[in-house]
């Protein structure tokens, strides 16, 4: 019995020519993702890193200018922390009305403890925001008068205005890369229970 006998047509495998550039062509694609990956990570954590270091700044300055608006003295406490700020806030009711009379209300301290920024009050520390490693807060009261230095008391009356400056700064990192970020913001916040004696123990 005879076996069919199949053609073979005009086929054949790849030369080594054809090989080495499909090849590199494979290469070239791999490395242009890996490239185009690798920078997409990098705007990512750029962006993050800009981002957290812009909403812990706006965070803080927020906090702060909230309880500024309603002191009635400020006392800037002679320490060893870089950023410690006392606020003496008038008593409110129940409703969050002002009382009236005007009494002594509870003292607010700002401070930064390691990296973080604190609002101390009845010797309970609230974390407000993180200003990262180099971060920083200034408080210049109206005249220029800077209350971070050790002494300065502010007396009612004097004060009118605090501008409060918060540096924030980011490292984030990305493999081996990485990306450091800062962020500075200032607000001048109008104290307006200012005019009211108050005596800051």
């Amino acid at each position: 019995m005879r076996h069919p006998r199949f053609r073979q047509g005009n086929r054949r495998g790849l030369t080594l020519v054809e090989t080495m550039v499909t090849g590199g062509v494979l290469i070239l694609v791999i490395g242009l993702l890996t490239t185009f990956t690798s920078l997409a990570n990098r705007i990512f954590a750029a962006s993050r890193a800009d981002a957290d270091t812009q909403t812990s700044a706006m965070t803080a300055i927020q906090t702060i200018s909230r309880d500024l608006r309603n002191a009635r003295g400020l006392h800037a406490v002679p320490s060893s922390n870089p950023a410690r700020l006392q606020i003496q806030l008038p008593t409110y009711t129940s409703t969050g009305a002002l009382l009236l009379p005007i009494q002594e209300g509870k003292v607010v301290t700002y401070q930064i403890s390691g990296t973080r920024l604190q609002r101390v009050v009845d010797n309970v520390a609230t974390n407000v925001a993180d200003l990262g490693t180099g971060g920083a807060a200034t408080f210049i009261s109206t005249g220029g008068r800077d209350l971070n230095k050790n002494g300065t008391i502010e007396q009612p009356g004097e004060v009118t205005s605090v501008t409060v400056t918060i540096t924030t700064r980011q490292v984030t990192y990305t493999g081996s890369k990485a990306y450091d970020r800062s962020f500075t913001t200032s607000q001048e916040v109008v104290m307006r229970n200012w005019q009211i004696p108050s005596t800051i123990q």
